[in-house]
């Protein structure tokens, strides 16, 4: 038995990924009821498509700039590389692309900074044959911390990717 995450996005592009179960991962939380109900892929893992394909690296330590309004507890930061190929033969809009973070049950701030190139959406456009990449800066305590990355494209349904980092 397959399970599909399907990404929908207006003007007929589609991007989709299917997995076995065993690839398949829950979140270890239980902060919304409809987090038991979507498939969620590990840091690393490929959402494989008709039109595209989408992953969210491992995430690595990445030092995080001064923010006097940040909470003191949110002492490290995790960087994840974002990288969204186009296989199709139209151009992605970056602007349909959001992207946000929650750490445990909270969401969190993604930190735009210019010296570590951390940003919170993709650049410009992705044309077909291309990838398009954008590094997302998380805060997370000291303490090892349970992470989940949604990217979101339209309206379409959003794909998950979470770990414990």
């Amino acid at each position: 038995m397959k399970r599909c995450i399907m990404l929908l996005a207006a003007a007929g592009i589609v991007l989709a990924g299917c997995g076995s179960p065993q690839n398949a991962h829950r979140p270890t939380n239980a902060a919304s009821s409809s987090a038991a109900q979507r498939s969620v892929l590990a840091f690393g893992e490929d959402a494989k498509g008709h039109r595209g394909v989408i992953t969210v690296a491992r995430p690595a330590p990445q030092d995080l700039p001064q923010d006097p309004a940040r909470a003191k507890d949110l002492v490290r930061g995790l960087k994840f590389g974002v990288k969204v190929k186009n296989t199709s033969q139209q151009a992605l809009q970056a602007n349909e692309f959001s992207f946000t973070a929650t750490v445990g049950e909270n969401p969190a701030k993604l930190v735009v900074d210019d010296a570590s190139k951390a940003g919170d959406k993709l650049k410009a456009d992705i044309l077909p044959g291309k990838e398009g990449t954008v590094d997302l800066l998380v805060p997370v305590p000291s303490a090892p911390s349970d992470v989940t990355i949604k990217v979101q494209f339209g309206r379409a349904k959003p794909l998950y990717w979470n770990g414990k980092a």
